[in-house]
């Protein structure tokens, strides 16, 4: 049965379980099915932090081809699908590890097909599909942030570069133009910075043979854009929540791994026991900047880690950002869990659940990925 979709950012639907759109359908286990053939699978899970969901692009011009999503909280998956013949035309298009934007743009004669990282320093990176083959490339652009300094004592993540992809314009089937634009970055600087360019850089990708070419002198900056969106799925951090609800002493009352192995539920142990987060501090530093602090309880006293004793590469401390009601933050970190030095990626995400109650949770990308979550308690302001 075919269903009316949700439609959000640039004609993309959404497929809700159970539901049909241009012969894809959703059944209500989570099974993308094209044609009787298995795409793919895109599990509904109510503990997401954004929310999974199967989206679906508008369809290009010509041999009516899509692309269809499975949005997931730390990793994208995507497939083309040709809707007029009914059959999958490309694997999984999306790079390992990555998020993608609600957007495709497809080549003059449809050959190829583009795609743009989603996040917050993701330097403009895309990956384009050659629909022929189904081979998928990665593309990574020059690092223009640096051009006209920083200054030293700040963050290196002062300043990002994307384009606006609504003005990308191909100039052939197998060549096309961007301006990547330096902007400050305003997950580090405050709302409102990235509205002005700091400056712009034309770009010209031939994708056979493959080759990007650089124009030499910057173009001068131009008038802020208005209307502008950061190149991510999610809005940019101000959200409309009053995110001084989140700041105060909390404490863990109850924990457990919802992903992986149980250890025996901890031994009756609350919070997250990994990171030793019995108790969290979050104190506002900036409008769009909180800071956590951990503590850990011993005989009756709460100790906290000291600045520096929780290793956050690139970074003095864990700072948190208020996005779509909650507060989140991503780092790696060779200790943050009890890691022997080694390097892992690490994502936080506070949601308060009414009342004082907070539901705070860790991704961490040991053994192919875990979360563990906690509810606290507001025991201070």
């Amino acid at each position: 049965q075919q269903n009316p979709p949700d439609e959000n950012e640039r004609g993309w639907m959404t497929i809700t379980p159970g539901k049909t759109l241009f012969g894809i359908r959703y059944d209500d286990n989570g099974a993308v099915v094209v044609n009787n053939t298995l795409v793919m699978g895109c599990v509904p899970d109510p503990q997401s932090a954004y929310g999974i969901k199967l989206q679906v692009s508008p369809s290009s011009p010509v041999k009516k081809l899509v692309l269809v999503m499975c949005s997931r909280d730390n990793e994208d998956e995507a497939y083309v699908i040709d809707t007029g013949n009914n059959r999958i035309v490309s694997r999984d298009v999306v790079p390992k590890h990555w998020q993608i934007i609600n957007w495709v743009s497809w080549s003059p004669d449809e050959r190829f097909a583009l795609i743009a990282a989603a996040g917050e320093i993701t330097m403009g990176d895309m990956a384009f599909v050659n629909l022929n083959s189904g081979i998928s490339q990665e593309i990574h652009f020059k690092n223009f942030t640096n051009t006209r300094g920083i200054d030293p004592t700040k963050t290196a993540y002062d300043r990002l570069q994307d384009f606006d992809p609504d003005k990308l314009r191909w100039t052939s089937p197998t060549r096309f133009h961007l301006n990547m634009d330096v902007r400050c970055n305003p997950y580090e600087r405050g709302e409102g910075c990235y509205d002005k360019i700091i400056s712009t850089h034309p770009v010209e990708v031939n994708l056979t043979p493959f080759r990007i070419a650089y124009v030499v002198t910057p173009a001068s900056p131009r008038a802020p854009t208005t209307g502008r969106k950061l190149s991510t799925r999610f809005p940019s951090q101000v959200s409309g929540a009053d995110d001084c609800k989140f700041c105060g002493l909390w404490k863990a009352v109850t924990g457990g791994r919802l992903m992986g192995r149980r250890a025996d539920d901890y031994a009756g142990k609350t919070g997250n026991p990994y990171c030793g987060c019995d108790y969290l501090r979050i104190t506002k530093v900036t409008p769009s900047k909180l800071k956590l602090s951990i503590g850990s309880e011993y005989q009756g006293n709460i100790n906290w880690a000291a600045d520096g004793d929780k290793v956050i590469n690139n970074a003095d401390a864990i700072y948190l950002r208020p996005m779509n009601g909650k507060l989140v933050a991503s780092f790696v970190s060779p200790n943050f869990y009890a890691t022997h030095g080694m390097d892992f990626t690490y994502r936080i995400t506070s949601e308060l659940k009414g009342g004082n109650e907070m539901l705070f949770s860790v991704w961490c990308s040991i053994r192919g990925g875990e979360t563990e979550k906690a509810t606290y308690v507001k025991i201070n302001e």
